[in-house]
């Protein structure tokens, strides 16, 4: 009788070890669930905050071109006064500042956008940055990839700069 004892015993062992190695998949199939729904919760909030920047960024360039721009034309306007007050001289001599001025607006204005998208990329390869090391702590193998994703993405970043 002792014979069936052990064996049944030891068949309740075995039976209690597969019920925990079913429980522990279970918990690491929930727990894979979890961490996936957690990196696309981050994911679109990336992609939201990105967004509300680009477009917070692009409202800031609008207005400040706006204001070169009424800048440039009460220019205008104070040289169409001297003209009438000066001589043509400098009429011309006002117009070509007025010209070189206009340009200069235009061209600061280019480049406040060009800041504001260099801005707004910095920010985005930040955040993706921040997303993919927060990845690879339970991706490990991924990281240096990741990291050498965005050292080159970053240095291409930094050669349109220059």
């Amino acid at each position: 009788m002792k014979m069936d004892s052990s064996a049944c015993s030891s068949s309740d062992v075995q039976q209690r070890k597969q019920r925990r190695m079913e429980s522990n998949r279970e918990s690491a199939r929930l727990s894979r669930v979890k961490k996936q729904k957690y990196m696309d919760d981050l994911t679109a909030e990336v992609a939201h905050l990105s967004k509300l920047n680009n477009q917070i960024s692009k409202s800031i360039v609008i207005k400040e071109c706006s204001f070169q721009l009424e800048e440039a034309r009460l220019e205008r306007s104070s040289v169409s006064s001297a003209y009438r007050a000066g001589t043509s001289l400098e009429l011309a001599e006002k117009k070509k500042k007025a010209e070189v001025g206009k340009q200069c607006v235009k061209i600061e204005a280019h480049n406040l956008v060009l800041r504001a998208q260099i801005m707004d990329l910095s920010h985005t390869l930040h955040s993706l940055k921040q997303i993919l090391t927060h990845h690879a702590v339970f991706e490990p193998d991924h990281l240096n990839f990741a990291h050498a994703l965005f050292n080159n993405s970053w240095n291409l970043l930094g050669d349109s700069h220059h």
